[in-house]
């Protein structure tokens, strides 16, 4: 398998879906428009929830995008996995009544094995308990044995986020291999460890919530897909983590040359590394201390936000995305302050 670049993973996957009709988008802004039931665009399909629902006329009904997101729900995790990241680029293809599960399914499967090269006796899709559609797809289509294709319940293959369109989902884990596993007899697709990671998730968007528990059947049904595009990369790179992929690991190299630290030698300091990975543009920015902590907010808030708006104010993520870092980031950056009238951070 070719070990591509983030670069071209993002323009295969593109041209792969313009080649089947589909429209490239750019990725909007990360501020929702007209939708309070999001403080930042955490999905590749939020965006587009008008052209789920119907509110919207879509440019075309079928759809492809690279959108940046930010997601805070698993924070506490980023660092300590492999797979988990605060802001990250996702992949997704759409379709707004046009084609359903059996398409999906198909051109998941073909953009994996034939165009990236996976091999795809190390895949396994997983899809929700009695979805009997997608298991028939899997197993008699594409030829997946079942004994490879897990079935999960709501927690896991059930899609949703807010108020909005939803579904059951199918997902597509990979195996990674066992220097990557816990080394538990058991483990298997669904465990925590970072052996068998999920590369590939394809929603079947066909309820409508209301943001309170309510779900009807939405007048046409849809297709969300979404493919964490530093996930992808760390398969395909095979590399320990998506903080060591190509684009990421030439920030953090120079980050652990600024805080002259060693990345693998410790793992409270692989930690802190890649939990600041959001700043680290930050720094190499604004070398000064005190201009830093000035500017952190401002440089980390989307472009739409200023420190002390009200979206920021009402959410305990502005606290989240903008503390954890900070934490982690003071502990490894050292900076020293000159007896001879330099100003924090000359050393730098």
């Amino acid at each position: 398998m070719q070990k591509y670049g983030v670069n071209e993973l993002r323009r295969m996957f593109l041209e792969f879906f313009e080649s089947k009709d589909h429209l490239a988008m750019k990725s909007f802004s990360l501020v929702p428009h007209n939708d309070n039931s999001l403080l930042l665009i955490n999905a590749g399909m939020a965006p587009l929830k008008p052209y789920f629902t119907g509110q919207e006329i879509p440019p075309r009904r079928r759809v492809c995008t690279c959108q940046k997101c930010i997601r805070t729900g698993d924070i506490e995790n980023i660092g300590k996995t492999a797979r988990h990241g605060t802001f990250f680029e996702m992949l997704g293809n759409f379709s707004f009544g046009d084609y359903f599960k059996t398409e999906s399914l198909h051109w998941s499967w073909e953009f994996l094995t034939q165009v990236v090269g996976l091999d795809p006796d190390r895949l396994y899709p997983s899809i929700y308990l009695d979805d009997e559609e997608a298991f028939k797809i899997w197993n008699e289509e594409i030829g997946v044995p079942a004994e490879r294709i897990f079935r999960f319940g709501r927690e896991d293959n059930f899609w949703e986020h807010g108020a909005g369109p939803c579904g059951p989902c199918s997902e597509i884990y990979y195996d990674r291999g066992e220097k990557y596993g816990c080394g538990k007899p058991d483990c298997t697709v669904g465990c925590e460890c970072d052996r068998y990671i999920e590369v590939w998730n394809n929603v079947f968007s066909q309820f409508e919530n209301d943001g309170h528990g309510n779900y009807t059947e939405l007048a046409q049904k849809n297709i969300d897909t979404g493919m964490g595009l530093e996930r992808l990369a760390v398969v395909v790179q095979d590399v320990d983590s998506l903080f060591t992929i190509d684009t990421n690991k030439a920030l953090l190299d120079r980050v652990c040359q600024l805080a002259g630290k060693e990345y693998q030698k410790d793992y409270e300091t692989d930690v802190s590394l890649r939990i600041d990975r959001p700043y680290q543009i930050l720094y190499l920015y604004d070398l000064r201390r005190h201009h830093a902590l000035q500017r952190r907010p401002r440089l980390c808030a989307p472009p739409a936000f200023t420190p002390g708006c009200p979206p920021w104010e009402k959410a305990g993520d502005r606290r989240k995305v903008l503390s954890q870092p900070l934490r982690y980031s003071d502990r490894i950056i050292q900076r020293r302050i000159s007896g001879a009238g330099g100003e924090e951070g000359d050393d730098l």
